[in-house]
């Protein structure tokens, strides 16, 4: 008993292949998203750059073929599911599939920006004004709005700083002697303290 090498035999096993499960396993449905959301948690916080290829590889396999090329649906359906045994709760797949859609389309937008560097500027890249603004109203607050500075961030910031106070002390017409307004200030206080 070989297997059937015919071109019919091929395409009916690449349209197995290719097809979306319907219907779905809800509890395995919401165990793989967790596990993406735990995914992009790590990726924003050690600012891992290979794994968002990873997330968007995994949301690509999922609405091509369901689980069948998803490394974590593989994972969910026979390792977590069955371990955790929760009965199996039935829903329709084509609302799963736009929700896996959703996901490529984040995941591949993440996935540009980052290789335009628009989503960091860990390597001092300088950059026009109009695309640092963009990186920032991205994903360039999350950090700020969780009350997280990533490492990153805190060096960008401070490159900015820098570059603006050179600029402020190569204006044409400054005397050496003359100093910021920030600058007095601070001597002052050094001034108070001892």
């Amino acid at each position: 008993m070989g297997t059937d090498t015919t071109p019919a035999g091929t395409s009916s096993r690449l349209r197995a292949l290719f097809s979306f499960p319907n219907p779905v396993n809800e509890v395995s449905a919401r165990l793989v998203a967790a596990g993406v959301v735990l995914m992009c948690l790590l990726t924003i916080a050690f600012d891992l750059r290979w794994a968002t290829i990873v997330i968007a590889y995994g949301f690509v396999a999922r609405v091509l073929t369901g689980p069948t090329l998803s490394p974590l649906g593989q994972l969910v359906i026979r390792v977590v599911t069955p371990r955790l045994g929760i009965a199996e709760r039935p829903v329709a797949g084509p609302p799963k599939r736009f929700a896996q859609g959703m996901g490529v389309a984040f995941s591949l937008t993440a996935l540009i920006l980052r290789r335009l560097r628009l989503l960091d500027c860990r390597r001092g890249v300088p950059r026009p004004a109009r695309r640092r603004r963009t990186a920032r109203v991205g994903f360039g607050y999350l950090p700020r709005m969780q009350g997280v500075r990533a490492p990153h961030a805190r060096r960008c910031r401070a490159r900015r700083d820098l570059r603006t106070l050179q600029q402020h002390l190569e204006r044409p017409g400054r005397s050496s002697v003359e100093t910021p307004a920030g600058a007095s200030r601070q001597s002052s206080v050094v001034s108070r303290r001892r």
